[in-house]
């Protein structure tokens, strides 16, 4: 498709179109298309060639198959999706002109395989960078690393501080890399195909279910917490709200949970918790019936916890506030 710097537009929107039409007659319909794979190159620095591609793919595409949101530039990383695409001068004079043919804008995290080294600051720049220019535009992370699926459900219990980050940057999609694979590949599928007795799943299949399951379509509330050792997600949707506590310490720590003036719990609440000592894969469930504005509960060291339940409001929530307290105080 490439040589050097000269792109061959034609052949690539030829071959993207090509593989849709191929999906399209196997009856499968595709939502979204990833024009390239981190290497920027291909694209010579001149995102005409981008909109060239875009546009032409449409007329060489069967009548029964419809055009998918394209998605680009997933770029290596975050700090490649600034300095190799919205900094590179034919796109930085027109951000929002390019944005607007873009259905997602998209990057990878590739450097960031150790949760203790995770560049969180070069996350938020590049997210804000989009954001600054189209506030609704979809971001996604096309290829996470450093939060895989792995033979040791601690790892994947404390590296889904990553998950959480992005989510606080304000990535509204991820996709794992594998979903699917042998124990023997890449130490990354969401779902192990080779064991003896069939597909096995990791704790980061059940975490990602957690989630998905409750909230997906949802939106992120921002939350705050007064330990360092606690990191807080929450996610709405509708009625419906999951409250992620994860306990990064070695200690285990009594989180009290405070929901916004004007919110309070409808019923019980589903209390979900993977505990990195126990090797917990599946998370172990327990109920508590309350119908108030705060909670407080243990959370184990190295360990994170799910509240999953319905609330009723009288106002719009902005903001959720989590809490914590040391063990001390309940000793």
């Amino acid at each position: 498709l490439a040589i050097g710097k000269k792109v061959d537009k034609d052949k690539w929107a030829r071959y993207l179109a090509d593989y849709l039409n191929l999906m399209g007659r196997e009856g499968l319909d595709i939502a979204y298309l990833d024009l390239m794979n981190e290497d920027q190159s291909m694209w010579g620095g001149d995102i005409e060639n981008v909109l060239y591609v875009i546009d032409r793919i449409p007329a060489l595409l069967d009548r029964s198959v419809t055009m998918p949101k394209i998605v680009f530039p997933s770029t290596w990383s975050p700090g490649d999706g600034l300095k190799k695409f919205l900094n590179v001068p034919s796109v930085a004079a027109r951000r929002g002109k390019v944005l607007k043919r873009i259905g997602v804008v998209a990057t990878h995290n590739t450097p960031d395989a150790d949760r203790n080294k995770f560049d969180e600051a070069g996350l938020v720049a590049f997210a804000d960078a989009v954001r600054a220019v189209d506030p609704d535009k979809e971001l996604w992370n096309t290829e996470m690393h450093g939060w895989v699926g792995t033979r040791s459900p601690s790892d994947d219990i404390l590296n889904s501080i990553i998950l959480w980050r992005h989510l606080a940057a304000g990535f509204s999609g991820i996709d794992t890399w594998l979903f699917f694979g042998p124990w023997k590949g890449a130490a990354h599928p969401m779902v192990y195909s080779n064991r003896g007795h069939g597909p096995e799943v990791t704790a980061k299949y059940e975490i990602f279910k957690s989630v998905v399951n409750d909230t997906c379509g949802g939106r992120y509330v921002a939350s705050t917490s007064s330990d360092k050792r606690i990191v807080p997600a929450v996610l709405m949707k509708e009625r419906r709200m999951l409250v992620s506590v994860l306990n990064t310490g070695d200690g285990e720590i009594a989180v009290r949970v405070r929901l916004p003036e004007g919110m309070h719990v409808s019923g019980g609440m589903e209390r979900r918790l993977w505990e990195a000592s126990k090797g917990d894969i599946s998370p172990r469930i327990s109920h508590l019936e309350c119908g108030v504005q705060d909670w407080t509960s243990i959370v184990p060291a190295r360990s994170l916890v799910h509240f999953a339940l319905t609330v009723e409001k009288s106002a719009p929530a902005s903001s959720l506030t989590t809490a914590t307290f040391s063990p001390s105080v309940f000793e």
